[in-house]
């Protein structure tokens, strides 16, 4: 997330920044009016991957250290075939996942409202 960030912010084009400072923008309002906007397509897409990511490496961890937990309901189920309770986790985790990056797209859209993210177009 954060190289993705920084990279994003570090390839804003000059020129929109010197057109900020032309009309007199301060740095912090070259930051939220350009450099954040013009960033904001990367920024996000970030965001969506480490949410995935993480989700995985909790799950993952689950797994193989604690003793409770989803991972546990999942491991414990298979072992003893009831798979009902295994399928029943596992959609429940997927369901917490989908429901976490709909957030995080509908924060998306709300901050960067209509096509004020990213270059304007014509």
């Amino acid at each position: 997330i954060v190289l993705n960030t920084a990279g994003a912010v570090r390839n804003t084009p000059a020129s929109l920044k010197e057109m900020g400072q032309s009309f007199l923008a301060s740095d912090r309002q070259v930051l939220l009016k350009i450099v954040i906007p013009a960033a904001s397509p990367v920024i996000f897409s970030g965001l969506r991957l480490g949410v995935s990511a993480g989700f995985i490496g909790a799950i993952l961890a689950e797994l193989k250290i604690t003793p409770t937990g989803v991972g546990d309901i999942i491991s414990y189920s298979r072992s003893i075939a009831d798979y009902p309770s295994m399928y029943a986790a596992i959609f429940s985790i997927i369901l917490l996942a989908v429901v976490f990056l709909n957030l995080l797209e509908k924060l998306e859209n709300y901050l960067f409202e209509g096509n004020n993210r990213g270059y304007v177009s014509d």
